[in-house]
């Protein structure tokens, strides 16, 4: 049976795949490489194909399109210049390709002879100058609203081709890495003379191309706009400054839409040439993309600039005012964290906000390769670091990527479409701003190979490997609310919070440990560190990339799973030692223990007890998680029992200044059923034990209730466990300690929500 018989489908098949048939064209293919496509389509099936796909896309745009992301075969970008492959001896026809075949050190020359279908990919139909006609998909490349980057007519240059066999007798040349293929200028000498038109050029003027960028900016068609400017300027004289410096701040308006910064910069610079005015404003595009790089102090020297030629425009006057705002924030970390909340809304998630790491610094750690330390003394509850993400997609709730998934061949993981958001702004916003780069490239990507050249200039654009970004993505995002108190609150209202995906490369410094030295939040497109206890300057700052489980094992299968790592902080290092047999009863009682709860009807979460049962007759439901049933003392006392055995097999001295994490959930239940049964003594002890289970082995029973120096946990079960001793010792006579304790639940929550919004409410329960 032949490969197309085997993937027979519709007769018209559609441009989109599910992520199942493209599982099982990749299953197949490598049996077609190196062969000339057989039975291949004429050109005339081609391009009616293609106006179908268009013409079925433009009619019914969500119903025809199935949006999802698929990564092929990882293979490496082209790094060779154009120039290299130019000569007659490297270039190749598209009718001299061969299927499943990277045509390395090859080149090929076309002209795009169609409109561009759009969708998880583009795809145009190209034509060479021996008149050959194929398919051109291109991924991972300026995914916007706006006009496509590719239209009808253009000159390309698709560099070292990979031509991919789709099977049902159908062939494209594929491009997943932007940096591949190069659009061309209408007068580049690259373009084979057989694709120009005989009276190309010859007629056309720097103002005629100025006009056609005016015409195309006016409707919104900003690559066109684009691409005539920068026609504009290569034929301009050198002489007529004032025709160049309009044009060039023309395009730096563009570029600033199409979010290319660096070039708004640079562009808008060039533009200056005397004019006060038109100065001004090529001062404040500077800036404004200064800005959006995050340079502000770059930015407020344009800003300033700006307004010295022009003090009456209160445009600069806010724009330099933004700045100082910002550079105060990344010198000093000091954030009005309320009225950034307030700020936050479902379409609005992106803070205008700077990044604060002044108190942090990148080092060498002992076993861990890279990590993140202390720059100085840093006191528990203290902000560490608050990071603006690098990229961050507002795929919180249903949007016009929420059904896109993305689906890599090379592991066989599924991601969610935050996922598959994030990956396609990354690439884009790297693309787009070669300077980004090299930090960016910095962060780990695991065993991917790479080159060395990846985000270096070649033909004028970035080398970018979009196997690489992914690498860097897996092994660096976090998964983020758009408010970590909305976590808290659902969390205990059983209600699901919607969580993006985002990087914060600052933040992927911190290595992991199960007993961390700090705690992260979220705000918005922010991330939050504190520090959960004192940290001395020169100590490593760790934190929890995801809560540990009571199971040592399938911790570490996580663990290796998602980040290629086995932890071995001290927590994890006892538990290893202790060997699967004495694991596996610590496990199997701590099962019993959950399935008496189960059968006595008592879940380990929430209550319609009281607010603050242990004073008198609260009405309100506590939303703060504690028993679903009044629980007999009977049931009670049995878990205590079983809960008392599970003790004595955490083995002293071993754990006596370790995290018991089996008895953890035991001991909240036990808290929440004494509380409800309006009984201080045993609230307190149990939410004493609560805080021992998380590794707070220094606080004694209602004394010493002070956390700023203990290595334990800090989480919202801790900080509600002290908020529950506060309220048993104040039912007992023990103000004093009471106020310790709603002091230490005060900190807590600003280390678990990033600040202290929500305390007051939340308190009141």
């Amino acid at each position: 049976m032949s490969k197309d018989a085997e993937l027979d489908g519709e007769e018209e098949r559609p441009y989109e795949d599910t992520a199942d048939r493209q599982k099982e064209v990749s299953r197949v293919a490598p049996a077609v490489e190196g062969q000339k496509p057989p039975n291949k389509p004429s050109r005339e099936e081609i391009l009616s194909s293609h106006a179908t796909n268009c013409k079925a896309l433009a009619e019914s745009p969500e119903a025809y399109v199935i949006r999802q992301y698929f990564l092929p075969k990882a293979y490496p970008p082209s790094t060779v210049p154009l120039k290299e492959l130019e000569p007659v001896k490297q270039l190749i026809h598209v009718g001299d390709l061969t299927l499943e075949t990277h045509h390395r050190g090859k080149v090929v020359f076309g002209k795009v002879i169609s409109s561009p279908y759009r969708s998880t990919g583009v795809i145009v139909v190209i034509e060479d100058e021996e008149g050959d006609v194929e398919k051109l998909s291109i991924y991972n490349r300026d995914d916007t609203t706006l006009d496509c980057f590719i239209a009808e007519n253009d000159f390309i240059a698709i560099k070292e081709p990979f031509y991919k066999y789709n099977g049902d007798e159908d062939y494209a040349i594929r491009v997943d890495h932007p940096s591949d293929l190069l659009i061309l200028e209408e007068g580049s000498s690259f373009i084979p003379e057989k694709l120009r038109k005989p009276d190309q050029n010859l007629s056309r003027t720097a103002s005629d191309d100025k006009q056609a960028g005016d015409k195309a900016y006016l409707a919104k068609q900003y690559f066109r706009a684009l691409e005539c400017y920068s026609q504009a300027i290569s034929r301009a004289s050198s002489e007529d400054k004032a025709f160049r410096s309009d044009v060039y701040r023309k395009r730096a308006g563009v570029n600033l839409l199409l979010q290319r910064f660096d070039a708004t910069e640079s562009d808008a610079l060039a533009s200056v040439f005397g004019d006060g005015t038109a100065d001004a404003k090529a001062h404040h595009l500077a800036g404004r993309a200064a800005y959006e790089l995050e340079e502000y102090e770059r930015g407020k020297k344009h800003f300033e600039a700006a307004s010295k030629l022009n003090p009456k425009n209160s445009s600069f006057k806010k724009d330099l005012q933004r700045s100082n705002s910002r550079l105060a924030e990344a010198e000093g970390g000091s954030y009005d964290f309320k009225a950034m909340s307030s700020t936050l809304t479902n379409r609005n998630v992106h803070l205008d906000n700077a990044t604060y790491s002044a108190d942090v610094k990148v080092g060498i750690t002992e076993y861990y390769g890279r990590g993140t330390f202390a720059a100085r003394d840093i006191k528990a509850g203290e902000l560490v670091l608050c990071e603006k993400a690098f990229y961050l997609p507002n795929t919180y709730s249903a949007n016009d990527e929420s059904e896109r998934v993305l689906f890599n061949v090379n592991n066989g993981r599924v991601f969610p479409a935050s996922s598959a958001a994030l990956l396609r702004g990354l690439i884009r916003k790297l693309y787009n701003n070669p300077s980004l780069n090299a930090d960016f490239l910095a962060l780990d990507a695991g065993n991917y190979p790479r080159s060395g050249k990846e985000g270096i200039l070649i033909d004028g654009v970035p080398v970018i490997d979009i196997f690489l970004i992914e690498s860097i993505r897996v092994t660096n995002c976090f998964n983020a609310p758009l408010h970590s108190l909305t976590v808290i609150h659902n969390l205990f209202s059983k209600s699901t919070a919607g969580l993006t995906t985002a990087l914060w490369p600052r933040s992927a410094f911190l290595n992991h440990s199960c007993t961390p030295n700090t705690a992260r939040a979220f705000l918005g497109s922010h991330q939050l560190v504190r520090a959960t206890r004192d940290i001395p300057a020169g100590e490593e700052l760790t934190h929890q990339y995801v809560s540990p489980g009571p199971d040592w094992s399938q911790r570490q299968k996580v663990y290796a799973d998602s980040w290629g790592f086995e932890c071995g902080c001290t927590l994890c290092l006892a538990e290893k030692s202790d060997g699967p047999t004495l694991r596996g009863k610590r496990d199997q009682l701590f099962q019993t223990i959950k399935s008496v709860v189960m059968r006595k009807g008592g879940g380990l979460s929430a209550s319609n007890a009281p607010s603050n049962p242990l004073h008198a007759t609260g009405t309100g439901a506590d939303t703060a998680g504690s028993l679903s049933s009044f629980i007999p003392t009977s049931t009670i006392r049995s878990v205590e029992r079983l809960t008392t055995q599970l003790a004595l097999l955490y083995p002293s001295p071993k754990f006596d200044a370790l995290p018991r994490l089996c008895l953890v959930h035991p001991s909240i239940w036990l808290c929440d059923a004494w509380r409800a049964h309006r009984h201080p003594a045993k609230t307190l002890k149990y939410a004493l034990e609560v805080l021992r289970n998380f590794g707070h082995t220094d606080v004694e029973r209602g004394r010493g209730l002070d956390l700023r120096k203990s290595k334990g946990m800090i989480n919202i079960e801790t900080v509600r466990a002290l908020r529950f001793a506060g309220e048993a010792l104040r039912a007992l006579g023990r103000e004093a300690e009471a106020v310790r304790a709603e002091g230490e639940a005060r900190r807590g929550w600003g280390v678990c929500v990033g600040w202290e919004g929500g305390w007051k409410e939340w308190r009141r329960g």
